[in-house]
């Protein structure tokens, strides 16, 4: 090995620790970037010829040390833990405010709330049974019972704002999904492009990950890494992103369901997880469910007390009619205005004269009792509301568990450490001043040679 190879073995050390240390400060300034991935320069030692020249002998000496790349040190086993981890938190947690939405409609126990209302209306139908020829308790009775259908109607009304509420917001995000998508197919190409140049994309591919992470969370899917070093997303089994391709969604609603569809033919999405499915299926199913359950109220309520209400007479001596119209909790109303025209009593009239019998309104005021009682119907439907809103939230609390650890192993595997980065910066550091004291040594060596060889023994 001639005095040449030294230097330059000792300067390609020297610009390899450089850029090791160079890589060690980027990671040290980017510990606090959110989706940055911790960079390792990997080098491999430079040999000799394989191939010796004519007539020459290879000395089978090493030659140095060489940079063959700047990567990102990932494992892509946790990254995939990571995204369909938060995919699914994404989902559980949405499904949680859903309902945890649904529940606030419903304050129980309270003074505002259905149960208290029912029991006002209750009493106030004793109260009639007490005083049967009063008109005064019978227009308040007629006026608890437009409190109870105005509760309903409210309650009503609040699950379809709801319902309407979350379509705009899955328009929303679905615009989130069509950006994220065009970016990360953009992304695709930019990578190719400079990878093709020789420049690492470490950067550009830390971003790439966050879009699929934002995905996974908006609408789950399957994230595929392809050959070229593409990476891709699927929903379904269709691409959502493919290479510098992304296919773009949009919302419609029909025949009372929320459809997410593919704009280019129309044919509904598929959507496995994340916000999106959540909320789709909060519009379409958990909205529904729970109306339909306040419905069984308001059917109950109207059934059972018309059913007696038709049985008795008024004070005018005539049959009973309907108190309230309707059987949704959307639909139902007082039926009837006139306080006189509440049938309170069980005999019919005699001689034209209206009895003041109350046996109707004491047996409708003992409606509230037994399993399937308006009130009953009610409690069931807030203790399985209660229960639901409580599975939820215990799900959630779990898959953040989960999503956590995930996380965790991911900064294991590729966040920076501070402390592991200024070991590395040391090492480096070491290594960069032992080739500069190579230099320093053959720079003595050739100056004894150059200016001092042939001296000894001269005049």
């Amino acid at each position: 090995m001639g005095t040449f190879d030294s230097i330059s073995s000792a300067l390609s050390g020297l610009y390899a620790q450089r850029q090791a240390l160079d890589v060690a400060a980027q990671n040290i300034a980017n510990a606090s970037t959110a989706g940055y991935t911790r960079q390792r320069v990997d080098m491999q030692s430079v040999g000799t010829l394989s191939v010796p020249g004519l007539w020459s002998k290879p000395a089978g000496i090493p030659g140095g040390v060489a940079v063959t790349g700047v990567v990102r040190v990932q494992d892509a086993f946790v990254q995939a833990q990571v995204r369909d981890s938060h995919a699914v938190q994404a989902q559980l947690t949405q499904t949680a405010g859903t309902m945890s939405s649904i529940e606030s409609l419903f304050t129980e126990p309270s003074t505002t709330g259905l149960s208290e209302q029912l029991a006002g209306l209750w009493g106030a139908f004793q109260d009639v049974a007490n005083q049967p020829g009063d008109t005064g308790v019978r227009a308040s009775l007629l006026q608890k019972a437009t409190t109870v259908t105005d509760w309903l109607n409210n309650a009503a009304t609040s699950l379809s704002a709801q319902a309407a509420g979350m379509t705009a917001q899955i328009g929303a995000l679905v615009g989130q999904v069509n950006d994220a998508s065009s970016r990360l197919a953009a992304l695709n190409g930019s990578i190719a492009a400079v990878t093709v140049s020789g420049v690492a994309a470490n950067e550009l591919s830390d971003q790439r990950d966050q879009l699929a992470l934002q995905l996974s969370q908006l609408v789950g899917g399957t994230v595929v890494t392809d050959d070229a070093g593409n990476v891709n997303v699927r929903l379904g089994g269709r691409e959502l992103v493919s290479g510098t391709n992304a296919s773009a969604l949009g919302v419609t609603t029909a025949g009372g369901q929320t459809l997410v569809r593919w704009t280019a033919d129309g044919t509904t999405a598929s959507i496995p997880g994340g916000q999106v499915k959540a909320l789709v299926d909060g519009v379409d199913t958990v909205v529904p469910q729970w109306t339909a359950r306040l419905d069984q109220v308001a059917s109950a309520l109207a059934s059972q007390v018309n059913a007696l209400h038709q049985t008795g007479y008024d004070l005018n001596g005539t049959l009973g009619t309907p108190l309230f119209s309707g059987t949704t909790a959307a639909s139902i109303s007082v039926a009837i205005t006139d306080p006189r025209r509440v049938a309170a009593s069980s005999v019919a009239p005699t001689a034209g004269k209206a009895s003041l019998d109350a046996g109707i309104a004491a047996s409708i005021g003992r409606l509230s009792i037994g399993a399937g009682s308006p009130d009953a119907v009610y409690r069931q439907l807030v203790t399985d509301l209660g229960q639901t809103v409580q599975t939820a939230n215990d799900r959630v609390t779990m898959q953040d568990a989960i999503a956590a650890s995930a996380d965790a192993a991911q900064q294991s595997a590729s966040g920076v450490s501070t402390d592991e980065e200024m070991t590395s910066i040391v090492t480096y550091q070491r290594a960069y001043e032992a080739c500069s004291r190579v230099l320093t040594a053959v720079d003595s060596t050739l100056d004894t040679l150059i200016n001092h060889t042939g001296l000894v023994g001269r005049a």
